[in-house]
């Protein structure tokens, strides 16, 4: 076989100690073995002795069980003696109580004036998205929408353009049919016979 050659070789060329190995099995079962296999366990279970011991190892000392409900009852009781005789103290005083509402409070209270105020407060004179918009150069606005255009939707942009009254002819006619043809042909595909190319 040619690939356990290539492995062979393989290994040879590692310099692993594998390729010298047999990859002859060194183990054999002795002939008939599985055959005779079922008469010797059970000849061997037959001849064992096997003692199961049903006592249990484990025993509770003499009137140990008599003497349990007194042992329980004395050690509830001291455990209440040693409860009453300690003094609990509270972790947090009073006054640090009444601190850390006070705290919670001011928090609450500042958190909804600053809210409130930020809310209430009218928008700054130059924040008018318009304005802003008509003092940029209008190549800007342009290159921005060739970059972007796939991005747009169609009805908004003819919605716009028709809300702004724009003529567009004066753009259109600074294209001639060639750069429309080559357009059309690599966009989406279709020849001046208006047949869809397929890519």
């Amino acid at each position: 076989m040619t690939f356990d050659n290539d492995i062979l070789k393989e290994l040879i060329e590692l310099e692993s100690p594998l390729a010298g190995l047999s990859r002859k099995i060194p183990y054999r079962v002795p002939p008939g073995y599985f055959e005779a296999l079922p008469e010797i366990l059970s000849e061997s279970a037959a001849t064992s002795s096997f003692t199961v011991v049903r006592s249990n190892p484990m025993k509770a000392p003499e009137g140990y069980f008599d003497v349990l409900p007194n042992t329980l009852l004395q050690a509830a009781l001291a455990s209440e003696k040693e409860t009453k005789k300690s003094k609990s103290i509270p972790f947090i005083s009073l006054w640090s109580k009444r601190l850390v509402r006070m705290a919670a409070a001011a928090i609450l209270v500042s958190g909804v004036s600053i809210g409130a105020y930020t809310y209430l407060q009218p928008a700054p004179a130059g924040c008018n998205a318009a304005e802003e918009l008509a003092q940029l150069d209008p190549a800007v606005i342009d290159e921005y929408i060739e970059l972007h255009v796939d991005e747009f939707d169609n009805d908004v942009l003819e919605s716009s353009l028709l809300a702004w009254n724009t003529d567009l002819s004066s753009s259109v006619s600074r294209l001639d049919a060639a750069e429309i043809d080559q357009y059309l042909e690599e966009e989406a595909g279709i020849n001046d016979s208006g047949i869809t190319n397929a890519n």
